[in-house]
């Protein structure tokens, strides 16, 4: 929400935890898991495709966003603000960091911040992305083909859909058939981008990691 430049894909798994806070070996439980960062791959973006204006509307932020939870029970809203901290918006503190980036990081200083689309962010929740849910068990892999069990279907205080792989794999692709391709939101190049090229790339994806603009040369 405070970036001015994304981000193709960010991987992030989700799985279940053997190990308790001291390393002690546990039992698996549902709902039990941790978060796994994958790769991350830049494209080249358009100068004019550039966030001049900050922070994006809540429907722009959550239009990339897919979230496919994978396990034996549906995990709850209380479940999901305690373990999926990615996911929870805290609208003051991005209206601040904006605010300090303005001021503080020469990438920054021309940009608009958008107060009326930031008060409709959430003040310490969830985005609401739309959630996918997968079983894990294992026959689940050998009846992926047919429609997904009734069991596991407790009430949950979140929209949840329940599908199998492949009704994944047909609903991304009507997805972008509906869309006629449009899937995704920021146009870019066709090569990966070369952060060593580009000094201000990382700067303007992780702006707090790089608060002031700059990048310390290796």
């Amino acid at each position: 929400m405070i970036a001015r430049c994304r981000a193709k894909s960010w991987i992030v798994q989700l799985s279940q935890d053997d190990t308790d806070r001291n390393n002690n070996a546990t039992v698996r439980l549902p709902g039990q898991q941790r978060g796994t960062k994958g790769h991350v791959v830049v494209y080249p973006q358009r100068p004019s495709d550039l966030l001049d204006v900050l922070p994006p509307t809540v429907e722009e932020s959550c239009s990339p966003i897919c979230i496919v939870f994978i396990g034996s029970s549906k995990p709850s809203k209380a479940w999901l603000k305690k373990n999926a901290q990615p996911l929870i918006v805290r609208r003051e503190r991005v209206r601040r960091a904006l605010l300090w980036l303005k001021e503080h990081n020469h990438l920054y200083r021309h940009i608009f911040i958008d107060h009326h689309a930031l008060d409709a962010y959430p003040s310490n929740d969830i985005l609401p992305a739309h959630i996918e849910a997968l079983n894990s068990d294992a026959e689940e892999v050998l009846t992926s083909q047919y429609d997904p069990t009734s069991r596991n279907r407790a009430q949950s205080d979140i929209h949840m859909v329940i599908l199998t792989f492949n009704q994944l794999r047909a609903a991304a692709i009507k997805h972008i058939k509906t869309r006629k391709g449009g899937f995704l939101t920021i146009a870019h190049g066709h090569e990966p981008a070369n952060e060593f090229f580009n000094p201000e790339l990382f700067p303007m994806i992780y702006p707090t990691l790089y608060p002031c603009g700059r990048r310390i040369v290796a």
